[in-house]
């Protein structure tokens, strides 16, 4: 997911985000995504937590977060 520079800071990744989480069902699995380095903070506030070590896509500095939907 990637928001114009133009348009951050207005909670549009935000109201994304949420909407594809509440569209998933909640039956206890987990849900994997790599986050920027940068974007760290954005997907902790949103429940996911960072695991494993830091790599690099695309030249760019990434981890895999994760969350686990409620049943």
């Amino acid at each position: 997911m990637a928001v114009l520079e133009a348009h951050r800071g207005k909670n549009h990744g935000a109201r994304v985000l949420d909407t594809m989480l509440a569209a998933l069902p909640s039956d206890g699995r987990t849900i994997y995504l790599h986050a920027q380095e940068h974007a760290l903070q954005f997907y902790l506030k949103k429940g996911f937590r960072a695991v494993g070590e830091r790599f690099w896509e695309a030249n760019i500095p990434h981890f895999t977060m994760e969350i686990q939907r409620a049943e």
